[in-house]
């Protein structure tokens, strides 16, 4: 049960799992055509209880090297905590000379945490433990608890640390209310992608979403400290990713990755808009670090062609017209056009060349997507 994956740019693959009874961690190697390498017991479970693996490989020096996270119980004090071990490898294996612990986010009650989820840097990693782990908290004052866990090899004394990743207050936008702690409301699913920076995603009741869950985006620096950004009176801020706070849907069970492109993160999350029909939904969006800011849809069946010369053409696969309207990618207004029916074209060969964003308004929903002008 339970089982996560990571790959290398080789495509070899360290792969995870439980089993049912939480008694054992149990890998596996391999490559993405089928070629079994081998498998073998990562962590037993002593006198503990153990369950939710997860794994990354390092890329230090080109040399892949696996770590694992997972949840650990000690029952007889009642204590959980998100425990990590590296392995080192000799032909990409799961080895016992490699087993070593290289930290743990701080214990609490059992059943109080979420997965933990970690992610390890691709390349320009300065040691082999180099990783990120997240997971959240519900204290038992009733606070949602965002933890960090990290090693970056420059660190000194001490390479691990552990930060709280949602400590900041922010001031909506939406509500115009100053000011929300987010620790307050419940937050769920935290997910963490490496790559120059950090990119860690979770699930958020929002209250001035009337408390519909919306899918946050924070970054990191490579020390695990969450980066600095100035949002109004406020020295760090939030992103929401998905617009769903205008609709009401409860978007849950984010995932993320960036790792191979620090300029752009894939973004999903479980959409229960509809109970009869329930479905995953996922966004490509440019970096930005302002909550509730413009991103953007990733819906290749928008506007097409993209790159787009002198006109491009819009498919919405919706009876009722809206708006549509083009921005340039400062902000600015270039263009605005009347949708009245589903399908059509738009004359863009008088614009300069350059990145837009096609905004289409409709009457459920706000549709955006980047668009390239050549």
């Amino acid at each position: 049960i339970q089982p996560n994956v990571d790959r290398t740019p080789e495509e070899d693959l360290a792969i995870v799992w439980g089993d049912p009874n939480e008694d054992a961690i149990y890998g596996a190697t391999g490559n993405i055509v089928g070629d079994f390498y081998s498998n073998d017991i990562v962590f037993p479970n002593s006198l503990d209880g153990v369950a939710n693996p997860d794994v990354a490989i390092n890329m230090r020096q080109n040399i892949p090297y696996i770590i694992v996270v997972f949840r650990r119980y000690d029952f007889a004090n009642n204590w959980e905590w998100a425990q990590v071990y590296k392995y080192e490898y000799d032909n990409f294996y799961y080895n016992a000379p490699g087993f070593g612990g290289v930290g743990s986010i701080p214990h609490g009650d059992i059943g109080s945490f979420s997965p933990p989820r970690i992610a390890a840097p691709l390349d320009g990693s300065t040691h082999e433990k180099d990783c990120q782990v997240v997971q959240v908290e519900h204290t038992a004052l009733g606070e949602y608890i965002v933890h960090g866990g990290n090693y970056y090899g420059p660190k000194a004394p001490l390479n691990w640390s552990s930060d709280t990743l949602n400590a900041h207050e922010y001031e909506s936008e939406l509500s115009f209310n100053c000011c929300y702690n987010p620790q307050d409301y419940e937050t769920k699913g935290a997910v963490v992608s490496y790559s120059e920076d950090i990119h860690v995603a979770w699930a958020y009741s929002a209250p001035d979403a009337n408390d519909y869950f919306v899918i946050v985006n924070r970054t990191l620096l490579r020390d695990g400290n969450v980066k600095e950004t100035y949002y109004q009176n406020y020295d760090y801020s939030y992103s929401v990713v998905n617009r769903s706070v205008f609709d009401e849907v409860n978007n849950t069970l984010p995932a993320i990755a960036s790792r191979f492109n620090d300029d752009t993160k894939f973004i999903g999350w479980f959409n229960e808009n509809d109970w009869h029909d329930p479905h995953p939904s996922y966004k490509i969006t440019s970096w930005n670090e302002i909550i509730y800011d413009i991103s953007v849809e990733a819906d290749a069946g928008l506007v097409y062609p993209n790159p787009v010369f002198d006109q491009f053409y819009y498919d919405l696969t919706d009876k009722d017209a809206g708006m549509l309207t083009l921005y340039s990618y400062d902000g600015r207004k270039v263009l605005s056009h009347h949708v009245s029916n589903e399908s059509g074209s738009i004359d863009v060969s008088s614009l300069p060349a350059g990145m837009y964003i096609v905004e289409v308004k409709l009457p459920d929903r706000i549709i955006r997507k980047k668009i390239v002008k050549i």
